[in-house]
């Protein structure tokens, strides 16, 4: 007897034109060769839009063949890196949207207008907490003080793209 539940599933990657004549010959290829299903993955050279109409009408109708072979449909939910990316859709809403870091440095000319969710003065014998105010850097280093601030940046555009973020 086969044990279908322990048959390999495809990680099918999306990259071309997702027309249903393909996707319905791939999926027949698949079961064919005795794969119990398939993840559509969304990879770089995709020519239908992710998230658009023709991105989920592809979808739709992987689903509803592999319904129709008895197979898994996955949709792996993803289009670019890293997680949550959406193929630059969610990070391309603004710098709000973007991956953030913290980075804590002296406060000086180049820390000035950064947006701070810290700050910490050194004294002789200890730190203190000077602000915990979100707000944006300005200089406040007096001589003999150092200012230590913990500044949340963004990690900006990708080089060479006009949408796509990190």
């Amino acid at each position: 007897m086969e044990r279908k539940e322990f048959a390999p599933l495809s990680f099918w990657a999306w990259n071309e034109f997702m027309d249903d004549e393909s996707i319905c010959r791939r999926i027949e290829e698949f079961h064919e060769e005795g794969l119990r299903g398939f993840f559509m993955h969304s990879r770089a050279g995709l020519m239908t839009s992710y998230l658009s109409k023709e991105w989920f009408h592809a979808c739709r109708t992987a689903v509803k063949k592999a319904e129709e072979l008895g197979m898994e449909a996955w949709i792996y939910d993803e289009d670019g890196w890293p997680s949550g990316f959406a193929g630059g859709l969610v990070n391309g809403c603004g710098q709000e949207y973007q991956a953030k870091y913290i980075k804590i440095c002296k406060a000086d000319d180049e820390t000035a207008g950064h947006r701070i969710l810290a700050s910490f003065r050194k004294l002789p014998t200890a730190m203190i907490l000077q602000s915990r105010q979100r707000r944006m850097c300005c200089l406040f280093v007096s001589q003999n003080r150092i200012m230590w601030i913990y500044c949340l940046k963004s990690y900006g555009k990708i080089p060479g793209s006009d949408t796509r973020t990190l």
